[in-house]
Order: C-alpha cells, then sequence, then structure tokens
C-alpha cells in the first residue's frame, strides 16, 4: 500500500511585491535551517510507507544554497506571480523542481488592482500554458472574499481556470480572505473599508467552488490558511477556523446524502454508506447532517455507515424500513 506523500513546508519571508494582503515580511531561513527542517520531518514525521518533498512557500525565488540542500528530494515552489518569468522558471526546473504553485487569488482584473498585486490576469493565464509547456505541474491558489469580490466572482475565477476546452491547472488550494497583523488588509478592515466573510459565508462558497472544481476532475488540494502554523502572524479579521475543509466537505456531503435520498416516503429508517476515511465528514459534528436530514425529510432515522466498498466522495443508499 503506497504511503502519503509529506511536505516539508519552509516559509521564505514573502514576496519582495508588496500587496495589501501580505503580512509584514520576516527573514528568510538559511541553507542550515532547511537541512534541519528536513532531518526533522524525516525523523519525526514519516510513515514507514511515506514519501518526503519539500515545499517553499511565501516569498520569491528560493536561493540555489536552499535548492542545493533538499538532497534530491522532489521541490515544489509557491510564488507571487510578479516574481516569476521564463529564465527563472528554466533554472528552476533545472534544479529539480517539479511543481509550481501559483498565488494568484483571483483574475478579476478590478481586485489585483484593488490588492497591488503587480501583475495582470492575461500574464498569469499565459504563465498557467508556459510552465505546463516545460513540464511542471502547476497548481493555482485562489483566495475568494477580497475587497471588490463577492460570491459571484469567486465562482467566474473557478470558471476562468476551467476554460471552455480544459482545465489551466492541474490542482487549486481555496483560503477565504483573512486579515493579518500588519497588512493593509487589517487596516481597511479596521477602518471599515473592507469587511470580511463570515465562517459560515465562506464555507458556502467554497462548497460551491469545490463542486465546480470536482466536476471537471480538478483537485482542491487544501482549503483553508492558518495563521501562525501556515504564516508566521496572526489574523485579526475573517473566516479563520481550525478545520474549515472540515466544515466545507461536511456540507457537501449533506447535499449529496440528500440526493440520494430523494423519493423515499416519510418516516422511513434509511441507512446511508460511505467510504470509512469519509465517515467523520459525512456524520459532521455530533452527528449533525444524520438529524438535519431526518428534519429536513421527515424520516425517523437517518443511520450512516462506514463501507469500504464504496469510493471515496461517493454516497450509497442502504436499507429503507
Amino acid at each position: 500500500m503506497s504511503g502519503r506523500r509529506v511536505i516539508v513546508p519552509v516559509d521564505l519571508g514573502g514576496s519582495t511585491f508588496r500587496c495589501v494582503v501580505a503580512p509584514p515580511p520576516t527573514a528568510p531561513p538559511n541553507a542550515q535551517v532547511v537541512s534541519a527542517l528536513i532531518a526533522h520531518y524525516r525523523s519525526e514525521r514519516l510513515g514507514p510507507d511515506d514519501s518526503l518533498e519539500v515545499g517553499f512557500y511565501r516569498g520569491g525565488l528560493p536561493e540555489d544554497a536552499l535548492l542545493e540542500v533538499c538532497e534530491g528530494l522532489p521541490i515544489r515552489v509557491g510564488l507571487h506571480p510578479a516574481d516569476l518569468n521564463r529564465a527563472a522558471a528554466e533554472h528552476l526546473f533545472d534544479a529539480g523542481v517539479r511543481t509550481i504553485e501559483v498565488e494568484a487569488l483571483s483574475f478579476d482584473p478590478h481586485v489585483l488592482r484593488t490588492v497591488a498585486r503587480n501583475y495582470t490576469t492575461t500574464r498569469v493565464f499565459a504563465m498557467f500554458r508556459s510552465l505546463r509547456e516545460m513540464g511542471f505541474s502547476v497548481g493555482a491558489h485562489l483566495v475568494p472574499g477580497l475587497p471588490g469580490t463577492d460570491e459571484a466572482g469567486a465562482i467566474n475565477d473557478v470558471d476562468a481556470i476551467l476554460q471552455p476546452a480544459e482545465p489551466m491547472v492541474d490542482f487549486v488550494r481555496i483560503w477565504p480572505a483573512i486579515a493579518f497583523e500588519g497588512s493593509g488588509l487589517a487596516r481597511w478592515a479596521a477602518e471599515g473599508r473592507w469587511h470580511p466573510w463570515s465562517v459560515s459565508k465562506a464555507v458556502g462558497v467554497i462548497h460551491r467552488m469545490m463542486d465546480r472544481f470536482d466536476a471537471a476532475g480538478v483537485p482542491v488540494i487544501r482549503v483553508g490558511l492558518q495563521p501562525g502554523q501556515d504564516v508566521p502572524a496572526r489574523a485579526v479579521a475573517g473566516p479563520v477556523h481550525p478545520n474549515l475543509r472540515g466544515e466545507v466537505e461536511t456540507l457537501r456531503f449533506q447535499a449529496r446524502m440528500e440526493r440520494v435520498l430523494a423519493g423515499v416516503s416519510a418516516g422511513k429508517r434509511v441507512v446511508i454508506r460511505v467510504n470509512p476515511k469519509d465517515l467523520g465528514w459525512a456524520k459532521g459534528t455530533s452527528n449533525s447532517n444524520a438529524r438535519e436530514l431526518r428534519n429536513r425529510l421527515g424520516l425517523a432515522e437517518v443511520e450512516i455507515e462506514a463501507d469500504k466498498r464504496v469510493e471515496r466522495g461517493d454516497v450509497k443508499r442502504g436499507r429503507i424500513r
């Protein structure tokens, strides 16, 4: 049985291209720190079948000294689009980088200007195409809820990636806009110039975004961002939640289960089967999904069971009595 791919996260301290979303920059690590971090993950985080990958995030381009201490491990780089050009991409590929995550945030030109991102949508689309032609696996970071956007804008960003012909990226990360201490966004929130979404609003919008990506076969590899853990800064406004993906997936499973229960008569007792790895999401907190479906559909009982024969993400209707 194949194990997990464990990513060693290396924070580069922030891009030199500043915007209102980013927190104040921090000092980037040196090669010794990166080497020690890799050694720690290798000794403390790996299971017998797991493998390591080094991920450089939140900055410009990692220096050659940092790439060299990766010891032949797979490498990915997440970066601000303004930090990357063709020559830099070729250099990264020669250094062993095979995955690039482009921190696009949005594809709305008005939003990008508002938050001072210093690149255009046209440039990012061209970057996606060029990187894939070079042989990179390409991801996009989307941040719904930025100033100047709304739920419709978030869905438009999804549709822009999917395009009429085929998706422009191989995977995405989604995290709703939050204000970090010391950022321009934090100042705007304090002044009432930006009104961040609630957790429930963010969950509902990301639910719709993920449904669209799933239908197109584009995996969403991460939902949410943890201040302090993912970014060394404190969040002062916005929909921060310790398990945002869990909240989104619980809502998505509720919708799937409601669809498979269509046509079941009120007063019945129904069993729903899901993959064991999905059981927590399907049930929700304290079996909230079963209660919600029972009350909404007038059923006597809804029982959610684990069945390893069911594919991940799928829902099957079982016994009705």
